[in-house]
């Protein structure tokens, strides 16, 4: 418990027991106001120190960095939270490109920290990566790297002769 400025018996001795006992009231209310206080001018000072993210800037509070959203992102903000999702109309890459993301089910997809995220319809070079159980389609049936050619396969490219895989190289 706080402590009092005036002890009880002092109190009683001039007002007497109710009015002593009043101003007791009085001084405990005090001390408990003063120590509420007291930790909420701390706790503003440790949130007015800290470094966090928000969602309108406050020149109150120094270190905060203003959450922005890009092309194609959009927040939805209930009473305790918030979430940052594509929007609608899909979103945009740099130079204005839009990027969909198709997803069938639940689906993960992990971003390269360098490097480039494949692609369908672009050229891509994908290196260090491991096809754990390939299936190519498509290929053009071929007798030769001749036949293949004037199949339209490039130099370097893939084709198979029954069931033999192999690479054009002339």
């Amino acid at each position: 418990m706080a402590s009092f400025f005036i002890r009880r018996e002092v109190l009683e001795r001039i007002f007497g027991k109710r009015w002593g006992l009043a101003f007791e009231n009085q001084q405990q209310t005090l001390a408990t106001v003063s120590e509420a206080s007291s930790l909420a001018v701390s706790a503003t000072q440790a949130l007015k120190d800290a470094a966090f993210v928000t969602l309108s800037s406050n020149a109150e509070l120094p270190n905060e960095r203003v959450l922005q959203l890009g092309d194609g992102l959009e927040a939805v903000i209930s009473s305790d939270t918030v979430l940052i999702r594509l929007s609608e109309d899909g979103a945009r890459a740099s130079g204005g490109f839009k990027v969909t993301f198709i997803a069938t089910g639940e689906s993960t997809v992990a971003v390269p920290l360098s490097g480039i995220l494949a692609t369908r319809e672009n050229v891509e070079t994908l290196t260090n990566k491991t096809l754990s159980a390939p299936s190519l389609s498509g290929l053009v049936n071929a007798t030769s790297d001749a036949n293949a050619a004037s199949a339209g396969v490039p130099v370097g490219g893939v084709y198979r002769d029954g069931s033999s895989l192999k690479v054009r190289v002339a």
